[in-house]
């Protein structure tokens, strides 16, 4: 039998005589003496205590290992709670957006397509705006709130891909006709007369089939990106993550929407619409200029007149 040699620790205790670790109880004992367990170096406590302690092999076994983390009561009842809250807030919120979204999109589009007066360029513009968000609303809405309470996924992984793949083009046609509605009201008010012939609907109908297939380019990689991927039991659609051209596939089109997607037309939107109300201030004080040149003429031929 191996005898591991004696450690001297009387360094470790702030007053007490020299000691050494010759027993498991001494080894038990420097572990509960909170006192004297911050002096005690962790290197030579292990080597001490390893010697002596009984160690088996099972004690590691992923079988051990994974039944002593669900026995585990610190931890995970609260995160149970945390997912039954989160679940709790989020159903409502999507039902809610599920239905109000579909019944107000297809009114929008039956209105501008019913009524001829309502057949301007601004209303083609709000009418396939209307058929991305009815397009979000009825593929990406059901399918997010499946993921999030089903335990495992069951559908094929075209649905998954598919998917993903919308949400992503939804966003990106949402978001770029919000960004030729700002052009066209640019174009209305600070160019109106220039404008004129250019404001039409079959430019706008042109215009918006630029950013349909802007949007398919760059949404088509999560077709590639996304997958059904097996762990453990259950099954989950998520982005692969084990092919490292696809993860560089991934982080790029994550750029390229934070970039494209967000702040290229956030950016574009505020310097129009800056445009814009600086020319109404502009024609603002013209007005009241105007309106203050009549009332003095009044006045003026007021006097004369008494």
């Amino acid at each position: 039998m191996f005898n591991p040699p004696e450690i001297d620790y009387h360094r470790y205790y702030r007053s007490s005589p020299s000691k050494v670790i010759t027993t498991s109880d001494d080894a038990l004992r420097i572990l509960t003496d909170t006192d004297s367990l911050w002096k005690f170096s962790s290197y030579d406590l292990l080597l001490s205590i390893n010697a002596y302690m009984p160690f088996n092999e099972t004690m590691l076994s992923p079988t051990n290992i994974s039944s002593s983390a669900v026995n585990s009561s610190s931890w995970q009842p609260a995160e149970d709670d945390v997912s039954n809250a989160l679940l709790y807030l989020i159903v409502p919120i999507y039902s809610i957006v599920f239905v109000t979204g579909t019944i107000g999109n297809i009114l929008v589009i039956l209105t501008v397509l019913t009524v001829k007066q309502m057949r301007t360029t601004t209303n083609a513009l709000v009418l396939h705006l209307a058929i991305a968000n009815l397009a979000f609303v009825l593929l990406c809405i059901p399918h997010t709130l499946y993921v999030y309470v089903a335990p495992s996924y069951r559908f094929p992984k075209a649905i998954c891909k598919v998917t993903y793949t919308m949400m992503y083009l939804s966003a990106y046609v949402s978001i770029y006709i919000l960004v030729l509605m700002s052009i066209d009201r640019f174009l209305g008010v600070v160019l109106a007369i220039k404008s004129t012939r250019f404001r039409t609907q079959r430019n706008a109908h042109i215009a918006v089939i630029i950013v349909w297939l802007f949007g398919i380019i760059f949404a088509s990689p999560n077709m590639f990106v996304y997958d059904v991927i097996p762990y453990e039991q259950h099954v989950f659609c998520n982005t692969k993550t084990d092919v490292p051209f696809l993860n560089l596939v991934r982080k790029i089109s994550a750029y390229c929407f934070a970039l494209l997607g967000l702040f290229i037309p956030l950016a574009l939107i505020a310097i129009l619409y800056g445009l814009i109300i600086n020319t109404l201030r502009k024609n603002a004080k013209g007005k009241q200029v105007q309106k203050g040149k009549k009332r003095v003429t009044k006045m003026v031929s007021a006097v004369i007149s008494s």
